[in-house]
């Protein structure tokens, strides 16, 4: 069985629903991944090496570098990207 994503968070630019425990990859100078997590009510973005900082201000970072932004999977159904 799996988990169902209960906790909606946004829209992308294309109305594609951003759900807790989806993942990310950014394309700028290179490739950086990242999760999308609940804490404390509020949406934040972690990376391998932690806590990045709130969804609001992801996106607004990423637009301001041009850094392309892709939902590539979720940790429920694709737990293998978390490695």
């Amino acid at each position: 069985m799996k988990p169902v994503k209960e906790r909606k968070a946004m829209v992308d630019k294309n109305d594609k629903e951003i759900y807790v425990g989806d993942l990310f990859a950014g394309f700028g100078e290179g490739i950086k991944y990242f999760e999308l997590r609940l804490e404390n009510g509020e949406f934040v973005m972690y990376q391998n090496y932690g806590r990045w900082g709130s969804l609001v201000r992801f996106f607004e970072v990423c637009r301001h570098l041009s850094i392309n932004v892709i939902v590539i999977g979720n940790i429920y159904q694709n737990p293998e990207l978390l490695n």
